[in-house]
């Protein structure tokens, strides 16, 4: 008998890091600006010589424990395999040839002496 089972795992997924930059030309501002939301850091930074503009943004990689189903499946089984019987078989026909052998003979006149009361 096959029973299905659903065990619930955590498991880590590792979002990575990404960046992003952008060059824009023909710009006024003469400061660098940072911008920083939700570990989010975003760098504006202005060329006045060249009139370039550098915007560079930088999010952090961020790690999430997700619970993801996992499906089990295991065979229940009951009684006795074929192996194990044949197994308790055969150590019980030795050990009744051991004993038959070394009790045997006692035994037999025992039964008789019986029978002759009878």
């Amino acid at each position: 008998m096959v029973v299905s089972d659903t065990v619930w795992q955590d498991r880590v997924v590792v979002i990575p890091e990404r960046r992003i930059d952008t060059l824009v030309s023909n710009v006024d501002f003469r400061d660098t600006i940072f911008v920083t939301r939700d570990k989010v850091v975003t760098k504006v930074k202005v060329n006045v010589m060249t009139k370039e503009v550098y915007v560079d943004t930088k999010c952090p990689e961020i790690i999430k424990i997700v619970k993801v189903p996992t499906v089990v499946n295991r065979s229940i089984s009951a009684g006795y395999t074929k192996a194990g019987l044949i197994w308790r078989a055969s150590l019980a026909f030795i050990l009744g040839v051991i004993v038959g052998t070394i009790f045997g003979k006692p035994i037999i006149k025992l039964a008789l002496k019986l029978i002759a009361l009878i």
